[in-house]
């Protein structure tokens, strides 16, 4: 290791500084004037380059929370702390009465809804009511808004102005909406809808726990989606609510600790709720939390894939 190296990681060790230094050497020792990248070295390089690609995206980004607490579970409350503090996102709050006032004042692009309601309507398949047949009470029917005859130009409407919201539309300046037209500089939007994967793939779940006295911590496991039998699924989907998004999930074990088999996943698990993530980036995202600086809990890499700051060995 040279004198330049160990002082840099000596100094942000000892002075406290909340970045680490990250070191990339190679497994093997070079010639002085061999000036390839070994493969070792050349992994370590993407994943740094990643993570710190991540952090600048979402530097100075919105979340964008519409409405109240999602689902109303402490588990979709957004932490505003957490998102400015770690992250470097700023947290926004938009009432679902804004919608409604640009849906009644039209102030959307009217090509943009047309293009919109003929996609859906020649797309989306109608799936099953879950209130078909039931019998409920006037103060719970009269809650629907929307007549069914008119739910899909609604949600034509929802979600072009949703869009609006987040990353603002210059089309709306030419209507006379100046302020409508900035949007939030959103990081990211998305929306859930009732489905089942079919395929088996490579994916990776994620949780973020906030732990009082500490701040938050991360749990990875990657794995892989599996098809079940359709009347096992069907058994274990209306266990739940069968309108949710539904993806069977199998993590890769490691024979020990939480990853010992797949009951102790779930038992080592925050919470009965995650994120999943095509793909297996376990180790990109160990290395993006390390920039981060939150902690990793639990994951499964295998740890040569492992890179972060010495200090976090």
């Amino acid at each position: 290791m040279s004198d330049n190296i160990k002082s840099v990681l000596t100094n942000r060790r000892l002075n406290g500084l909340h970045i680490g230094a990250f070191s990339m050497y190679g497994h093997d020792v070079q010639d002085i004037d061999d000036n390839t990248i070994p493969a070792d070295v050349a992994e370590k390089m993407l994943l740094w380059a990643k993570g710190a690609i991540a952090v600048g995206q979402m530097k100075d980004k919105a979340y964008v929370n519409l409405g109240g607490v999602a689902m109303g579970i402490v588990g979709s409350y957004c932490d505003m702390s957490f998102m400015q503090k770690y992250l470097g996102i700023r947290a926004e709050f938009i009432d679902l009465t804004e919608i409604l006032r640009r849906i009644n004042l039209e102030i959307f692009d009217k090509d943009e809804y047309e293009k919109a309601l003929a996609w859906i309507k020649s797309s989306c398949k109608e799936g099953f009511d879950k209130n078909k047949g039931k019998s409920f009470p006037e103060i719970i029917t009269r809650s629907k808004y929307i007549p069914a005859d008119k739910d899909r130009e609604f949600i034509a409407k929802f979600t072009i102005i949703v869009n609006d919201i987040l990353y603002g539309n210059n089309k709306l300046d030419e209507m006379g909406w100046h302020e409508e037209v900035l949007g939030k500089n959103a990081i990211a939007g998305g929306f859930s809808s009732h489905f089942k994967t079919q395929a088996e793939m490579p994916v990776t779940m994620l949780r973020v726990n906030i732990v009082d006295g500490i701040g938050p911590v991360i749990q990875i496991a990657e794995g892989y989606t599996c098809v079940l039998p359709d009347d096992v699924h069907e058994k274990l989907d209306k266990r739940t609510d069968p309108t949710w998004p539904t993806t069977w999930f199998a993590p890769i074990l490691t024979g020990k600790g939480a990853f010992k088999d797949v009951y102790s996943v779930m038992a080592n698990w925050g919470a009965n709720h995650g994120v999943t993530i095509g793909g297996h980036i376990g180790a990109e995202l160990i290395t993006l939390c390390s920039m981060l600086r939150i902690p990793v809990t639990m994951h499964n890499v295998p740890d040569e894939k492992v890179y972060r700051p010495h200090a976090w060995a």
